[in-house]
């Protein structure tokens, strides 16, 4: 996706899934939220999803009923088959000094841009649910090289707008029809000196899909292809190991069970080292890439200067982390005493050293708490909240 996110930073469709249906935040792991003092009293994790009860699933029917619903919608919003796909963008092709020609391309690209996420967000979904569907694998790939020609063929717009004078720039953001989208005007004006000509652009677009290929390929061997051995307890127990179920059993007070968790995860990863390494190949090389083209110093710069973040800040960062080592080194010390343990290792960092009030509830319960801790936000906020739940 480009234009408003920039072809300079790829803001990924997968942080629009959580709120397109869900209405919350992407979720992120915290080390201390996990409590496993006692595996057996927890809920088994189900063997497959026709095992978890519906009222526990994601609502993907938010988006669309079927797969037939998005598969008609993804018929419609896929265009011509001759190009231009989408005559209605290409039609303002050499316009853009005008205001007006401006405003209704930008509306134009919102409304495909909205569908194609749509799209995506629902076939993301229902690949997450069993990466090795090919039913899903397939949807997939659809919407994806979908979204890469809509790249393609909206590469010319970001070129044109900063073609203009400064005298016809100005004029253009001064325009009161303009009004909504002129801070993204603004960011679009920030990169010219990375912007490349017209042409150029568009071999920027068709790389897209190729530069993705390591990305994609780890995604595919961490989420579906890898396995490992299965975790054992003090006891003996063998306990099913997987990234989901990794920090459960590194917040566990067994530390058989966290150090097997611990050495039989890495094992795995150990076991592809060549892979891996040949994918972070790629990757790097793929930053590399963007960041000489657009004619950046550095890949830290490439991936700072869209955010409009001074190098200095993560520069400064990391000084600020390593004048305070010691700080972390006092800490370890004191979690290997209260652990009373002879050496500590990488998994011992994570399970609580102090004993925490349990609070469980049900889903219910927690979506509940969720809506009534932002009536500080209004009454409308509670509202898209609870949309769809």
């Amino acid at each position: 996706m480009r234009f408003f996110a920039t072809q300079f930073s790829k803001a990924r469709l997968r942080l629009l899934i959580s709120s397109v249906f869900l209405g919350v935040p992407v979720f992120v792991y915290s080390f201390n939220i996990l409590k496993t003092s006692n595996l057996k009293e927890e809920t088994p994790m189900p063997a497959s999803r026709s095992e978890v009860a519906v009222q526990d699933r994601w609502n993907v029917e938010a988006l669309y009923q079927t797969s037939d619903s998005w598969k008609a919608d993804l018929a419609l919003a896929k265009g011509q088959e001759r190009s231009p796909k989408w005559p209605d963008l290409a039609q303002f092709k050499g316009r853009l000094k005008d205001a007006s020609s401006t405003v209704s391309l930008i509306d134009s690209y919102l409304s495909l841009q909205r569908r194609l996420e749509k799209l995506y967000a629902y076939a993301h979904l229902r690949l997450d649910e069993d990466l090795g569907n090919d039913t899903f694998k397939s949807g997939f790939g659809q919407i994806s090289s979908l979204l890469h020609e809509f790249s393609l063929e909206t590469s010319w717009i970001e070129p044109e707008l900063l073609s203009l004078d400064q005298k016809q720039w100005d004029h253009l953001l001064a325009d009161a029809s303009l009004v909504p989208y002129r801070f993204h005007l603004e960011k679009i004006a920030r990169m010219r000196p990375h912007t490349l000509a017209p042409e150029q652009e568009q071999l920027m677009a068709l790389s897209g899909q190729a530069l993705d290929a390591a990305s994609k390929a780890f995604g595919a061997l961490n989420n579906a292809d890898l396995t490992f051995q299965a975790a054992q307890d003090s006891k003996g127990q063998e306990h099913p190991l997987s990234n989901g179920s990794y920090l459960t059993y590194l917040n566990s007070s067994d530390r058989t069970l966290r150090r097997t968790a611990f050495e039989h995860l890495h094992r795995g990863y150990e076991s592809h080292a060549n892979t891996l390494c040949e994918l972070l190949q790629g990757q790097v090389q793929g930053h590399l890439f963007v960041a000489r083209s657009r004619n950046f110093d550095s890949c830290l710069k490439a991936a700072l200067f869209p955010h409009q973040v001074d190098p200095a800040v993560y520069t400064n960062l990391i000084q600020a982390v390593r004048r305070r080592l010691p700080l972390m080194h006092e800490y370890v010390a004191l979690r290997k005493k209260l652990l009373k343990l002879s050496d500590i290792h990488v998994y011992d960092l994570y399970v609580p050293i102090v004993q925490e009030a349990e609070v469980k509830m049900s889903y219910e319960e927690a979506r509940d708490a969720v809506v009534a801790s932002v009536a500080p936000l209004g009454a409308e906020y509670q509202k898209a909240l609870q949309r769809d739940w």
